[in-house]
């Protein structure tokens, strides 16, 4: 094995533990991979479903991948702001005390089943992590029905 091919090797590890890290900050935990390419949510639709749902009259907000158009229902079950603390330096050269005025969003709630889902399970429990301040940009996961090795690496599908 030649040098290059190390260092390539070397420097594809370091990039997985590092974006494994960036997701647990954001609340992700391994055993079911992150999903990237999605899209669909808006504030709007995440407000009717976390408030408008009961329990047999569930609001579901709906996501999409831009990869293959496969499309899921969520029904939202909570909502935590984060705001993040500013990391670039302003013009004089220091990072300004403070956070950003619009937070994160995290977000749970349950992927319903359908009648055709090949798992057979009837609801699943899910994660979404707003990646800016616009909800059509997000990360999401189903929550490991069983913990997995806490410390084994995040596998993130883009």
């Amino acid at each position: 094995m030649s040098n290059g091919q190390n260092t390539t090797e070397l420097s594809e590890r370091e990039e997985a533990e590092r974006r494994s890290a960036e997701m647990r900050e954001m609340g992700f935990e391994p055993g079911e991979p992150v999903r990237s390419e999605w899209y669909g949510l808006t504030k709007e639709q995440v407000m009717e479903s976390l408030f408008s749902s009961s329990y047999s009259n569930p609001v579901p907000v709906f996501i999409e991948c831009s990869v293959t158009e496969a499309r899921r229902s969520i029904v939202i079950t909570s909502a935590k702001a984060f705001y993040d603390n500013y990391d670039k330096p302003n013009q004089m050269g220091a990072t300004p005390p403070g956070c950003w005025e619009e937070p994160h969003w995290y977000l749970e709630g349950w992927l319903p089943a359908s009648g055709y889902d090949p798992e057979g399970q009837t609801i699943r429990r899910v994660r979404i992590h707003t990646k800016g301040l616009d909800f059509d940009d997000f990360y999401w996961q189903l929550i490991p029905a069983t913990p997995g090795d806490p410390d084994a690496l995040i596998q993130v599908v883009d």
